[in-house]
């Protein structure tokens, strides 16, 4: 994915709702889930306008003058490194900066082709339908437990611009 965000092909993320919502009501004139107590869930992950970092897998250079990261690298000599987790990436590291521009929750299932290609989606890449790779993708991410696709769970839906990034 950090590819894409590169490529300026990934303009949101989906992210399970946590913890899983107990009901739903109307907020804004749309469903929202809702916890225990009936009140509409806030995302914990951002709200609008917050600044994110990309955290990415990461090695230092063998020479000892910095970082590569690697979504630069070909395959082959990606291969060849010890990477460390994007987790472990420091914020200060970060190259890429993300700024929240849409924040709202939905079912998952409710992804449609626009918002899968803004999932990301590589061009050429994929012979069936967007939705269907995005389908697969978050299956692969996500497994068979209780946010798996067929579950169709609450998601927070992420949109984003790239604020700062390499040249």
């Amino acid at each position: 994915m950090v590819r894409a965000l590169l490529a300026g092909q990934k303009t949101q993320t989906r992210r399970p709702i946590r913890p899983l919502p107990i009901g739903e009501t109307q907020l804004e004139d749309r469903p929202w889930p809702s916890d225990a107590t009936g009140h509409p869930m806030q995302c914990r992950l951002a709200r609008l306008g917050d600044d994110l970092w990309v955290r990415e897998p990461w090695a230092f250079r063998p020479d000892g003058t910095g970082r590569d990261f690697e979504a630069d690298l070909s395959p082959d000599a990606a291969g060849r490194r010890a990477w460390r987790g994007g987790r472990f990436l420091p914020r200060d590291a970060s190259r890429i900066q993300l700024r929240v521009n849409a924040l709202y929750p939905e079912r998952l299932q409710s992804i449609g082709d626009k918002d899968a290609r803004a999932e990301g989606m590589p061009p050429g890449l994929f012979d069936g339908s967007p939705r269907l790779w995005f389908e697969r993708l978050w299956d692969s991410i996500y497994g068979g437990g209780e946010f798996a696709w067929r579950e169709d769970p609450w998601v927070w839906v992420i949109g984003f611009e790239v604020i700062d990034k390499p040249s």
